[in-house]
């Protein structure tokens, strides 16, 4: 991957002020302070332990340039599975990415992709977690391209975090699908009501499209694979 040339490792506690100095870097420079909820210092100790997986990525030994962790809720009530109607066992299966951080000097080399990518690997390693759950901005076309590109799917479309409009994404590790190409329906990501009909009917955001003025989403109907 052009320019993705230093090295992920496994975080703990005593990179934590790390962390958050990286989180701090990226807010600064948002544009838009709704497209990301920042971690509370207490969020980031709790994902660098048991409840969860962190992972860093480094340019040189010392120097933290991407942040990536993924959350294990079991059956607290911020489990995202409940939002799609789990109950019991599935919700202790289930496992959130949580956030993906990328120094503001080191965007648009693959960093928060590699990040992603080597996280799912470790939870199909672990074999505890079946159900991957994320919840990215409607106007995040990075995390979006890239959880897609990882085989999440947009599966629900509500407010999260202090009533900000998110995409719920999902992944099943041990089924697979397909999409009916018969019935594909293209909307702008701003269109609210249409994407929750279609996602009410059974449909999901399987692929999106950045143009000049807004985001493109393709939804269309699973068909499970024989």
């Amino acid at each position: 991957m052009p320019g993705c040339d230093g090295k992920i490792r496994r975080l703990s506690y005593p990179d934590m002020k790390n962390i958050v100095h990286l989180q701090d870097l990226v807010v600064e420079g948002l544009q838009d302070y709704s497209s990301y909820y920042p971690l509370t210092p207490d969020e980031v100790e709790m994902l660098l332990g048991k409840s969860g997986i962190s992972l860093g990525a480094f340019k040189a030994e010392e120097e933290l340039i991407g942040y990536a962790a993924a959350y294990f809720p079991g059956s607290r009530q911020d489990n995202l599975g409940l939002d799609m109607g789990f109950s019991g066992e599935k919700l202790l299966q289930a496992a959130h990415i949580e956030t993906g951080l990328v120094h503001p000097s080191f965007r648009g080399q693959g960093w928060q992709y590699r990040l992603y990518k080597e996280l799912i690997e470790d939870m199909v390693k672990q074999k505890k977690y079946r159900y991957i759950f994320s919840t990215v901005a409607c106007d995040n076309y990075p995390a979006l391209r890239n959880s897609i590109r990882l085989k999440l799917f947009i599966a629900g479309l509500r407010e999260k975090y202090g009533n900000k409009l998110r995409y719920l994404l999902s992944r099943d590790l041990q089924w697979s699908f397909e999409i009916n190409r018969d019935t594909i329906v293209k909307c702008r990501n701003t269109d609210i009501k249409l994407q929750q009909r279609l996602l009410e009917q059974g449909y999901c955001g399987f692929d999106v499209e950045s143009e000049t003025d807004a985001i493109i989403v393709s939804y269309g109907p699973k068909a499970p694979t024989v």
